[in-house]
């Protein structure tokens, strides 16, 4: 009987968990702010000191949250984070305690580390790296499922927005940003150079007598142009610029911090 109430208390436990997540992600629909949610959470729950979210994106794995890591950026390449993705099973790595782990864990010597793959529909979307300086508990592996059932799915939404902002974002031509994004990254530009006192530059070009082309070799040949002045121009500004497609055969660079 005992034993039967502290499994039902158990359970009650982590639907309480559960639901507190749940509730958590709710509340966001963009990447970062939702990953990094999302991390602190099951750092807390966890009772880990450190970790990160990364994500299988369009350009490849991407970091999107980490907390306590000193080179983050090294888990994109780490041998667990590949097997998880390619497994969809939890990796688990101990440590002996004479074992210390250098470049990766800022303040503590990690005993246990966990790689969990968030699966989304028999795919691995990502996965969440969770370091401990003690080992983690039955108790606290059991959360690991329901976690990541919900952080699962509230990824999948997070990616699927985020590519409709990129393409609504983005002229289909060119792959530059739309006149109406351009403009509002504009904005922000400038008034974050208002802010820090600092330098904004814009560049305005076209192209003289399209017309001619388009009405000598057609509006597929037109297209051709602008495509091909649109990757020029890509590979010679620098990162960080913006550059638009404002109208027609008409573009605007946005550089910030150019005199």
């Amino acid at each position: 009987f005992n034993t039967l109430v502290e499994a039902l208390s158990a359970s009650d436990s982590q639907q309480d968990e559960v639901s507190a997540f749940s509730r958590l992600l709710a509340e966001h629909i963009e990447l970062q702010p939702l990953a990094q949610s999302a991390l602190h959470f099951m750092l807390s729950r966890f009772h880990a000191e450190a970790g990160a979210i990364l994500v299988e994106g369009d350009g490849g794995r991407m970091l999107v949250a980490y907390h306590g890591l000193k080179r983050p950026e090294e888990l994109l390449t780490s041998a667990h984070v590949v097997q998880a993705t390619r497994t969809c099973e939890i990796q688990t790595v101990v440590f002996p305690e004479d074992v210390v782990i250098d470049g990766l864990v800022a303040d503590f010597r990690p005993r246990e580390v966990l790689a969990m793959p968030i699966i989304y529909k028999g795919d691995a979307l990502g996965v969440v790296v969770l370091a401990s300086a003690t080992s983690f508990s039955t108790e606290t592996r059991r959360l690991a499922g329901p976690l990541g059932l919900g952080l699962a799915l509230a990824l999948n939404n997070s990616l699927a927005h985020d590519r409709l902002q990129r393409l609504a974002a983005l002229d289909p031509l060119t792959g530059l940003y739309n006149r109406r994004f351009g403009l509002e990254r504009l904005k922000e530009e400038y008034a974050r150079a208002k802010r820090s006192s600092g330098h904004l530059a814009l560049i305005m070009f076209d192209v003289d007598h399209f017309k001619s082309v388009n009405d000598t070799y057609g509006h597929l040949a037109g297209d051709r142009v602008l495509s091909n002045l649109s990757r020029v121009a890509r590979g010679v500004v620098r990162q960080g610029d913006v550059l638009v497609r404002y109208g027609g055969e008409e573009f605007l660079a946005i550089l910030p911090g150019a005199s």
